[in-house]
Formats: C-alpha cells, sequence, structure tokens
C-alpha cells in the first residue's frame, strides 16, 4: 500500500488507549441565508400556484352536451366550451355553435373566433367574450359578421 501523501497526514491521528476521543460534534442548525431562500422558494411558489388558480388557461374545460358530447362542432379545435345553459341565450349558444355553417366553413369560423380579439375593450377572443361576457354587445355583432362572411 503507498504511503500516504502529506495532506492525507493531517486528518489521520493515532489515538492513545488512555487518551479519550475527540469530542462529537453536534449537526448545525440552518443559517439566515438558508431560510431567506426557503421562505423566498415558498413565496415564490404559492405565487405561481395563485397565478394557476387565476388564469384561464389551465382551467378545466367542461363538456356542454348531454353525455360527455359538446353541443359546438368547434369543441375540441381550441375553442372554450359555452358556460352552464341557463347563462347563456339563444343567440350567443348559436354564434358560439357556428349554426348555419357545415364543414370547412365551420372550421374556419371557429378558428376566426378563437383568433380575433373583441372590441368592446375587455381584451378578450371573440369565442370567450361571447361565453363570459353576456354584458358585451360587440362580441356577438363581431361573430355575427364573420359567420356571414364566411355563409
Amino acid at each position: 500500500m503507498a504511503d500516504p501523501g502529506p495532506a492525507d497526514r493531517s486528518r489521520l491521528r493515532i489515538v492513545p488507549p488512555g487518551e479519550p476521543p475527540p469530542p462529537v460534534r453536534r449537526p448545525r442548525r440552518p443559517g439566515p441565508a438558508v431560510l431567506l431562500v426557503l421562505l423566498y422558494g415558498a413565496i415564490f411558489a404559492a405565487g405561481l400556484w395563485w397565478l394557476r388558480a387565476r388564469s384561464p388557461l389551465f382551467r378545466a374545460r367542461r363538456s356542454a352536451g348531454p353525455a360527455g358530447t359538446s353541443a359546438s362542432p368547434a369543441a375540441g379545435r381550441g375553442s372554450p366550451p359555452p358556460p352552464a345553459a341557463a347563462s347563456l341565450t339563444d343567440r350567443r349558444r348559436a354564434l358560439l355553435a357556428g349554426e348555419g355553417l357545415s364543414g370547412p366553413a365551420a372550421d374556419k369560423y371557429a378558428a376566426r373566433l378563437g383568433a380575433e380579439h373583441c372590441t368592446c375593450g375587455c381584451d378578450l377572443s371573440l369565442n370567450v367574450c361571447l361565453a363570459r361576457d353576456t354584458s358585451c354587445t360587440r362580441s356577438p355583432e363581431l361573430a355575427e359578421r364573420i359567420r356571414d362572411a364566411l355563409r
């Protein structure tokens, strides 16, 4: 076996039989820097959790029709389903479903509703404004213009 180098010799020590063993070191508690980093991490995680709860991007999409079927042909293509049936008027429900359009025209209509924004000042896409903001009068007008242009 090779002789340990000079750096290893300083750590190695032969304790004679009569000498007491060295004292056992207690584990140290975390210092203030560690505690501040943990506190910052907890606040950051709570902020992310709060933003996720408030963001419409992470809300669960509910099916609008019976037995898990969707009432709109655009469902499953990125457009949000309408909320509860009692809160939407028949006009808004028909506009969200794209009634009167079939095939590729319905796909283009759904894509345009998702891409274009309402001009009422809510800064939402037309399909979201139609489904959620029942007081908005601009979104039904804009959706009707798009639907009439695609007929």
